[in-house]
């Protein structure tokens, strides 16, 4: 079952960024800094 997404770290409460996309159908990860944009951190 996945986890709900955090946006604050639980070590030091800082931001926390996307850094992974993985596909669940083919496999196929892409790594990089994704932005989620305003209404994806609500």
């Amino acid at each position: 079952m996945p986890h709900d997404v955090i946006s604050t770290c639980p070590v030091c409460s800082g931001e926390l960024a996307v850094t992974r996309l993985h596909c669940r159908s083919c496999g196929t990860t892409l790594e990089g800094e994704f932005s989620v944009g305003r209404f994806g951190r609500l």
